[in-house]
C-alpha cells in the first residue's frame, strides 16, 4: 500500500509511525498485532493518535485501504456475493451513508419491526438486479 504523501516538510512521520500504519492495514485494523509487529506499546499508538499530523495521515491511509477493499468487495458482489457487499457497506462505510436502521416498537401485544435501508444501499442492489 502506498503511503499518503507528506503535505508539509515541517513534521514528517517517523519510520515507526509509517511502519505502524502499514502494519495496521496489513492486519485489517488489529491494533495489538500492528503494535507487536512494529515493537511499540498500544499506549504509543494512542499517544500518536493525539498528534494531528499522524492522525490525518493514518486516516488518509485507512480511507485509501477502505476504497481498495470496497472495490474488491463490489467486484465480488457484482459477480456472486451480495451478502458480502451488504456486510462491508453496513459495517465499514456508515460515514458514507451506507446504513441500515432497525426500529422495534411494541404496541399492545403486537411487535412492529421497521427496517430502513439507506438510498445508497438500495441503489447498489437495484443496479445488480
Amino acid at each position: 500500500m502506498k503511503m499518503p504523501q507528506n503535505t508539509t516538510k515541517k513534521v514528517p512521520l517517523k519510520e515507526k509511525q509509517k511502519s505502524f500504519i502499514e502494519a495496521y492495514i496489513k492486519h485489517m485494523g488489529n491494533i495489538s498485532q500492528a503494535c507487536e509487529d512494529v515493537g511499540v506499546d498500544r499506549s504509543t499508538y494512542y499517544r500518536w493518535m493525539k498528534k494531528p499530523r499522524f492522525k490525518i495521515i493514518f486516516n488518509m491511509a485507512l480511507e485509501q485501504h477502505n476504497d481498495l477493499i470496497f472495490q474488491r468487495i463490489l467486484n465480488l458482489a457484482l459477480k456472486e456475493d451480495k451478502d458480502m457487499l451488504k456486510f462491508w457497506a453496513k459495517t465499514q462505510m456508515r460515514h458514507r451513508g451506507f446504513v441500515e436502521k432497525q426500529e422495534i416498537e411494541q404496541v399492545g401485544g403486537e411487535v412492529k419491526i421497521d427496517v430502513k435501508i439507506s438510498d445508497e444501499i438500495k441503489k447498489l442492489f437495484e443496479e445488480q438486479a
